[in-house]
């Protein structure tokens, strides 16, 4: 157990603060992202540092968090949060949100605590939106919809797996935060199972989970929700051996299928019915492609890669070697040829010709087995760590990516106490940013578990805790030498000595300086149209915009300086559409950012900010708009000066 002790403001290893609480209070965290873990067995990226793969993890939640976490409208009794859904046929009210969303936003939030300090509050706000919209046939499980109005007489029946999920997200937190809160997660996690799960999403004779408590066919199937790994921890939770014959069964199943259906690829259609299974006919419940591999089974192989990693399960080793076999092979060994969908004998079907995250990110996730898919693995690691797509796509590809980099333990396992401090930081060196500020970076430190964190010292005084190996020190005097130093520390708290001191003079005032921006090369998330490209907001001319697409969030610029630079401002001339919510960021790759300014209440117009920073890539990031349009800037200017080499 991680216990940190006197610390008013402690950061994770990825940049956000984990605690503030009151001196001599104590808190934990059992499994602080990141977690680290290595599945006895499997493999990860090697072809990138650790603290890069959970940078561009955490990178992603940032984004995800941004674009779909929502709060309750207050027509639920207690408030909450949910995951904002794509649109869901099929029912009378305008949908927000379902179940599945609900299970995969537990999910996130449990296994990313330790980086984001609200983790707990999103995961409880959204344990009582669950609480609040019931299943209309077991009052157990979760309605699989949540309408735009949220009433509860709006609620509907329930999805297998939503619950499955939330239910074994719960056993997550208790692994996280322990039961002994406002809400026990194991007992509500054992309810569900027990009370829910087992009578109204299962079939009790042939053990089949089933397509929801409206389902009563004990034959009828969704490949998606063969979650074997989830049985084994519902097990552990309630002593209860269905759940390891529901798991036995699951592998049954794959077997029956692939021995007539697809030898050859292993693949799952969507549904499948029968006594003796196959693949459901088209039209059973969606869509022609009920008997193939589509939207549904594309989730399979992810669920399958977890009982091999947690549970070391042969039988999903076996499977999904058969499957990635086949599909090096279709693909020419690269994970951008993957496409949304095939037969069950490996063909494409109509309408499949595209890319999509949902379909690739489980089958990249399934190549953490074995050493053999190596190479596989790294170039799906370089695609989807970038890819952002909507609602379904994306929120797969984080849960697969928290996955592969080793940040998801199985339920249960125990955390051991860490009593080794990380390695002294290296490589400090310091630049001055004109007269008031000094850029620090050095080299990442190691740890036996992971570190979470540097504090600076300023000729010797503690001056703030930082995330990243860089920082900037500011309200410095103007030409004096000031002596700079660096500790780190794990989630334990076990600090490393000081790294030996740098010395660092700033500058004396001087000139200031000039727009860098002006003609440089800019990238943007959308264009409103084509006489608004991103090239607009640079050119100088208070006549000329940039504007992305109207009604949606988040959109960006971000503007290539060329080199690194030392800068000091950035002005903002706004057209009528504006970001009320955006950050600043700076960036020396343009992958991993820095934030140095944050506004949650803009009003637009002209805005100055004054900061010191580094960076070679300037950007805005469109959190929330000031109009129901979309944002539209006239002019871009940042100011500072070319990075000499050596500073």
């Amino acid at each position: 157990m991680a216990r940190i002790g006197m610390k008013l403001l402690v950061y994770s290893s990825l940049g956000m603060a984990v605690f503030l609480f009151a001196t001599n209070q104590v808190v934990a965290l059992n499994h602080a992202f990141p977690s680290n873990i290595a599945y006895p067995g499997c493999i990860r990226p090697d072809h990138v540092s650790t603290h890069e793969m959970h940078r561009s993890v955490a990178d992603y939640y940032a984004y995800w968090k941004a674009r779909y976490l929502r709060l309750s409208n207050g027509n639920t009794p207690g408030g909450g949060y949910y995951i904002k859904a794509d649109s869901t046929g099929g029912h009378t009210y305008p949908i927000k949100s379902n179940s599945e969303a609900h299970g995969y936003g537990m999910l996130t939030f449990v296994l990313m605590a330790g980086y984001d300090a609200k983790a707990k509050a999103y995961f409880d706000g959204m344990f009582n939106m669950y609480d609040q919209h019931r299943s209309t046939i077991n009052g157990e499980l979760m309605s699989w919809l949540i309408t735009q109005d949220e009433y509860r007489w709006q609620d509907s029946d329930s999805a297998t797996d939503g619950d499955f999920d939330i239910a074994y997200a719960l056993l997550l937190a208790h692994d996280q935060w322990g039961s002994g809160g406002g809400i026990n997660y194991l007992k509500e996690a054992k309810r569900i199972i027990s009370r829910g799960i087992k009578p109204g999403d299962m079939s009790e004779t042939t053990k089949r989970t089933m397509l929801g408590d409206w389902d009563r066919n004990r034959y009828s199937t969704r490949s998606s929700d063969w979650m074997a790994g989830h049985m084994r921890a519902f097990h552990a939770a309630t002593q209860d051996s269905f759940w390891l014959e529901a798991a036995d069964v699951v592998y049954d199943l794959i077997e029956g299928i692939t021995a007539s259906h697809s030898p050859a690829t292993g693949l799952m259609p969507d549904f499948v019915v029968g006594s003796t299974p196959r693949p459901a006919p088209p039209g059973f419940l969606e869509g022609p492609n009920d008997g193939l591999y589509y939207y549904n089974a594309c989730r399979f192989p992810w669920r399958l890669a977890l009982d091999a990693a947690h549970n070391a399960t042969p039988e999903a080793r076996n499977a999904l070697n058969r499957t990635l076999t086949w599909l090096k092979a279709k693909t020419g060994a690269n994970p951008a040829n993957i496409r949304a969908g095939y037969t069950l004998a490996g063909g494409n079907i109509r309408g499949n010709n595209y890319f999509t995250t949902a379909f690739a990110s489980p089958l990249i996730a399934a190549s953490v087995i074995s050493s053999d898919h190596q190479r596989f693995l790294n170039a799906g690691w370089d695609i989807i760590k970038n890819r952002k797509e909507s609602y379904y796509g994306d929120s797969i590809n984080l849960l697969c990516m928290l996955f592969i980099s080793g940040n998801w333990w199985a339920p249960g396992t125990q955390s051991v106490e860490d009593t080794l401090a990380p390695s002294i930081p290296a490589g400090l060196s310091g630049s001055s940013l004109g007269g008031t500020g000094i850029a620090l970076a050095w080299k990442a430190s190691t740890d036996n578990v992971g570190v979470n964190g540097y504090e600076v010292f300023v000729d010797g005084v503690y001056y703030e805790t930082v995330a990243e190996t860089n920082t900037v020190v500011r309200g410095l005097f103007p030409n004096t030498t000031y002596f700079l130093s660096v500790t780190a520390f794990d989630a334990a708290g076990n600090t490393s000595y000081p790294c030996p001191a740098v010395a660092v003079t700033t500058e004396p005032e001087g000139t200031p300086d000039t727009n860098v921006a002006l003609g440089k090369r800019t990238v943007v998330s959308s264009i409103e149209g084509s006489h608004f490209v991103g090239a607009r907001a640079v050119d100088g001319s208070m006549t000329t915009r940039w504007a992305s697409l109207e009604g949606h969030d988040p959109e960006w610029i971000y503007i290539d300086l060329g080199t690194s630079h030392i800068l000091s401002k950035v002005i903002l001339f706004w057209e009528a559409a504006y970001a009320k919510n955006y950050a600043l960021e700076v960036s020396e790759d343009a992958v991993h950012w820095q934030k140095i300014h944050a506004d949650t209440a803009a009003k637009g117009g002209k805005e100055e900010i004054a900061f010191p920073a580094i960076g070679r890539y300037v950007r805005l990031f469109g959190i929330k708009r000031g109009t129901p349009w979309g944002y539209s800037l006239y002019e871009f200017e940042i100011y500072g000066k070319k990075r000499t080499p050596g500073r």
